[in-house]
C-alpha cells in the first residue's frame, strides 16, 4: 500500500532530451534578443550623429561664436588662476583677462596700421605694374598655351561637326550670343567686406562669451557633475574628463598660437634679410593665415609671391620668395607643431587630417581652426567612456 501511495505522490520525470533542448533555447533567445537590441542601439546612435552633423551645418553662425567662446575661456583660465593667487577677484579678474587680449590685438592692429594704408593706396600701381607685366611676358613668349588649346578644340569641334554630316561653319559664323556680365571687382570686393564684417562679429561674439564663462567660474563645472546624477563613479569620470579637457585644449591652443608666432618672427627676419619691402606687414599675414591649416599656407605662399612680383618685377624672385614663404610654414608648422602636437595629444596623423577635413567641410575655415581642440575633446571623452573606448582607440596613436 505504501509503495502504491509513493508511486502515486512521485511526479512523473522529464525526458532527458526534452530537459537538454529546454537549456538549449534558452541562451540563443536571450543572444537574438541582446542581437536586436545592439543593433537597434547602433541604428538610434547613428541617426543621432547624423541629425547633430545637420544641425551643426545650419547652425553654423550661431555654434561657431559659442564654441569659440568655450575654447577661448578654457584657455584663458590659467590667467585668471594667476589673477586669483594675488587676491583678486574673479569677475575683476575677468575684465582685466579680456581687456588684456583686446589690448593685445588692438596693439597688433595699431602697430601694422601704417603698412596696411600704404599697401591699400598702392593697390592700383600695382594692379597696372602686374597688368603691364602679363602683357610683356606674353609678348615676349609668343602665343600662349592656352591659345593653342582653344585652337585645338575649335578645330576637333569642326571635325566632330564634319564627321556628324553637318556643314562647316567656317563660311557663316554663328552669331555670338551675349554672355552674362561677370561680377566686377568692386561687387567681389563688397561681398569680400561682408565676410570679414561677419568674422569680426563672431569674434566679438565669442570673446564677449568667454568673458561671461571666466567670470562665472565653476558654476557650469559643478552644475554638469551634479546632473550625472548621484553615483560616485559618474561623478568621479565627470571631473576627470573635465580636467583633461582643460588641459588639451589649453595645450592645443597654446600650440597652435605658440607655432604661428614664431612662423611670422622667422618670416619677418627672413624677409628683411632678402630685402621685401613692409615685412612687418607680410609676416603677420603670414602668421595669421596659417592659424587656418594647410589652406593658410597655399594662400600665404600665392600672396608672398604676388607681392615680391609686384615689388621686383622677377618671377625668379617670386619664385623664391614663395619657396622661402612654404619652407618656414612647413618646418614649422607642420613638422615641429605637428610632432608637439601629437605628443600633446596623442592622436594619429591620419586621423587629424580626417577630422580636419570634416570640420573643414562643416564650418569651412572656422572649422580647419576649431576642428583641432574639438576633435581633442572628443578624444579625452573617448578615452574615459567605456562605450566609446572603439573611438578612442581609433583615434590614438
Amino acid at each position: 500500500m505504501s509503495e502504491t501511495k509513493r508511486s502515486v505522490s512521485a511526479p512523473p520525470a522529464k525526458p532527458k532530451a526534452v530537459a537538454a533542448a529546454a537549456k538549449s533555447a534558452e541562451p540563443a533567445t536571450v543572444v537574438h534578443d541582446r542581437t536586436l537590441w545592439r543593433a537597434r542601439d547602433i541604428a538610434i546612435v547613428g541617426l543621432a550623429i547624423l541629425a547633430t552633423i545637420v544641425v551643426a551645418k545650419f547652425a553654423a553662425p550661431l555654434l561657431i561664436p559659442v564654441v569659440l567662446g568655450l575654447l577661448l575661456s578654457y584657455a584663458l583660465r590659467p590667467l585668471l588662476t594667476l589673477l586669483e593667487r594675488v587676491k583678486i577677484p574673479r569677475a575683476l579678474g575677468a575684465l582685466l583677462v579680456m581687456a588684456g587680449l583686446v589690448g593685445a590685438i588692438g596693439t597688433m592692429g595699431w602697430w601694422i596700421a601704417d603698412d596696411v594704408a600704404t599697401a591699400v593706396a598702392e593697390l592700383p600701381t600695382a594692379a597696372r605694374k602686374l597688368r603691364s607685366m602679363v602683357h610683356r611676358w606674353q609678348d615676349e613668349s609668343g602665343p600662349s598655351t592656352m591659345s593653342h588649346m582653344q585652337e585645338a578644340a575649335t578645330e576637333l569641334g569642326k571635325t566632330a561637326a564634319e564627321v556628324a554630316g553637318a556643314k562647316p561653319t567656317d563660311t557663316a559664323p554663328a552669331a555670338k550670343v551675349p554672355e552674362p556680365a561677370s561680377p566686377t571687382l568692386a561687387s567681389r570686393l563688397a561681398a569680400n567686406a561682408g565676410a570679414v564684417v561677419g568674422i569680426a562679429g563672431e569674434i566679438s561674439i565669442g570673446l564677449l562669451l568667454a568673458g561671461f564663462m571666466l567670470a562665472a567660474g565653476d558654476a557650469f563645472r559643478r552644475k554638469l557633475v551634479r546632473i550625472v546624477g548621484s553615483s560616485l563613479a559618474k561623478r568621479r569620470i565627470t571631473v576627470e574628463i573635465l580636467d583633461e579637457i582643460d588641459t588639451q585644449v589649453q595645450r592645443q591652443l597654446m600650440i597652435l598660437v605658440a607655432s604661428n608666432l614664431l612662423i611670422a618672427f622667422v618670416c619677418w627676419i627672413a624677409f628683411l634679410v632678402a630685402g621685401l619691402g613692409r615685412a612687418t606687414l607680410w609676416a603677420t599675414i603670414v602668421g595669421a593665415l596659417h592659424f587656418i591649416p594647410y589652406v593658410g599656407t597655399a594662400i600665404a605662399t600665392i600672396a608672398i609671391a604676388a607681392v615680391a612680383l609686384v615689388q621686383t618685377e622677377s618671377f625668379t624672385s617670386a619664385f623664391g620668395f614663395a619657396a622661402l614663404t612654404a619652407t618656414i610654414a612647413i618646418s614649422i608648422g607642420f613638422l615641429l607643431m605637428g610632432w608637439w602636437q601629437g605628443r600633446a595629444v596623442r592622436m594619429n596623423a591620419v586621423a587629424t587630417f580626417v577630422t580636419l577635413l570634416f570640420f573643414g567641410w562643416l564650418w569651412g575655415a572656422w572649422g580647419l581652426i576649431l576642428g583641432g581642440p574639438l576633435m581633442a575633446i572628443v578624444k579625452v571623452c573617448a578615452d574615459r567612456i567605456e562605450s566609446l573606448k572603439p573611438l578612442g582607440e581609433l583615434l590614438g596613436e
